[in-house]
């Protein structure tokens, strides 16, 4: 840890924290410092980027996104530069903990848990003052096997929770069921061949929530049919289609998207309408077909965020 840096980033941040009325915090530019250094400057613009920073981290949670939460994160970073005289064995504590009290979190929002702090401290403390843990192997493998299972656990929750979403809101759109993870109902009957695993195809594709969201998903508009995609989904309701047919098909984003749901800003229950109008066939030959079977669909992560190591 770089201690000089530290002291530098924590000065400037606490000296615009304390020193603003609330006025000022929020009417607040570089032209307002008089004779501004260098050191003033790397302090604003850096500011700006933990600004732009917190805006991405927040951008899909309703809960975080708020005025509310806004005050509560400036108070944890008050709180946080009150470290500023402490040592760098603390500065590290301080830094470790909160990034614990994060995991912890995630784990109880994840796992559907109540996790208790003072179990990990007390474990950590007692190992540290020892010099000494138990054997590592075993720890590992309890550590890991314990939140396999709990995975396990909230998978076996999301899946039910999916389906019986899927359920309710298929059967109001009148559809007919295709898989478990997927129902139908045609708009347009086709008058071409069956859609085969293997053709080159032209088509046109939409996802999107059940209200009209666009789900930001990169559709090519040709491909090679029954490849590699984000999911099974996508080629079992191609594979019922023939050309010149226009459907929409009910799955959900734990579906299409696994353990990657919140990430797109969605619920693994969050039942989605993929829209699909099979244009034609393709020659065989043609160049500019994309075969789905290397590319894939790709799709953005909305948050930014890392999985909880």
């Amino acid at each position: 840890m770089k201690k000089f840096l530290t002291s530098i980033i924590a000065a400037g941040i606490i000296a615009a924290l304390t020193s603003c009325g609330e006025s000022d915090r929020n009417n607040y530019s570089l032209s307002q410092i008089s004779n501004p250094t260098d050191a003033d400057s790397l302090m604003y613009y850096y500011g700006q980027l933990r600004a732009i920073k917190f805006w991405k981290d927040v951008a899909n949670d309703s809960i975080l996104n708020t005025k509310e939460a806004q005050k509560e994160y400036l108070e944890g970073m008050r709180d946080a530069m009150k470290a500023l005289d402490r040592s760098d064995a603390y500065l590290m504590g301080l830094i470790e903990g909160a990034n614990n009290a994060a995991n912890i979190s995630d784990y109880s929002h994840n796992y559907a848990r109540k996790f208790n702090p003072q179990v990990m401290m007390k474990s950590m403390m007692a190992a540290l003052n020892n010099d000494s843990v138990e054997d590592l192997m075993v720890i590992r493998r309890n550590f890991y096997n314990l939140r396999n299972r709990l995975e396990q656990d909230r998978d076996s929750r999301d899946e039910i929770k999916a389906t019986e979403a899927l359920i309710v809101t298929a059967k109001q759109l009148g559809m007919t069921r295709v898989t478990n993870d997927l129902w139908k109902k045609v708009l347009i009957e086709g008058a071409g061949d069956k859609v085969e695993r293997g053709d080159r195809a032209e088509l046109a594709i939409q996802l999107s929530t059940i209200d009209g969201q666009k789900v930001p998903l990169h559709f090519p508009s040709q491909i090679v049919v029954g490849g590699r995609l984000v999911s099974t989904v996508f080629p079992d309701a191609f594979l019922t289609m023939r050309y010149g047919q226009t459907a929409e098909f009910a799955t959900t984003a734990l579906a299409v998207f696994g353990s990657h749901s919140e990430q797109m800003g969605l619920k693994p229950e969050t039942v989605l309408i993929l829209h699909v109008n099979f244009i034609g066939e393709l020659n065989a030959d043609d160049p500019n077909v994309i075969d789905d079977g290397s590319t894939g669909i790709l799709f953005e992560d909305r948050t930014g965020k890392e999985d909880v190591q």
